[in-house]
């Protein structure tokens, strides 16, 4: 798909905070100088066609409760990663799961992170998700401090 230079502008507000408004896509559309319906129908093309995920909010975990956060790695069989993976995905406590290349000197291959109130409730969850699926191979990575955290502008 061939994006235009308003189309790029408009992904970015959209990557973004949006306007706080009950109306937030008219006040966008505004911006741009296009009629809301136009903006509406580009967002629900993109959507359709997968350009875009989703819009939704971004919650800082750490000022909602969720104190801890550990990347979970587990070593996968290459024919089985795309399996496991999805089937780690459908868990509630997981917010990102992806399938990275090994080296010779780190062979864990699927990754997944998992946020809880408390470093034993991070543990418990990964627990459950080993237990379930019979995952042996695996590390818990606890995360020591936030760096950063923002969303990406892509254009």
């Amino acid at each position: 798909m061939k994006l235009t230079k308003l189309d790029k502008k408009i992904i970015n507000a959209l990557s973004s905070d949006l306007p706080e408004s009950i109306n937030p896509y008219k006040i966008l559309a505004q911006k741009f100088k296009v009629p809301e319906d136009y903006l509406i129908k580009k967002i629900l093309l993109w959507k359709k066609t997968n350009l875009i995920r989703r819009i939704g909010a971004t919650i800082r975990h750490n000022k909602a409760g969720f104190l801890f956060n550990v990347m979970f790695v587990c070593k996968i069989p290459d024919a089985n990663v795309s399996k496991i993976g999805m089937e780690i995905a459908k868990f509630p406590q997981i917010t990102h799961c992806y399938e990275r290349l090994t080296n010779k000197n780190w062979q864990y291959n699927l990754y997944a992170m998992v946020h809880g109130k408390t470093k034993k409730e991070c543990k418990k969850n990964v627990d459950e998700i080993v237990k379930k699926l019979k995952i042996h191979d695996y590390k818990l990575l606890y995360t020591l401090r936030e760096l950063k955290k923002t969303s990406i502008e892509y254009f």
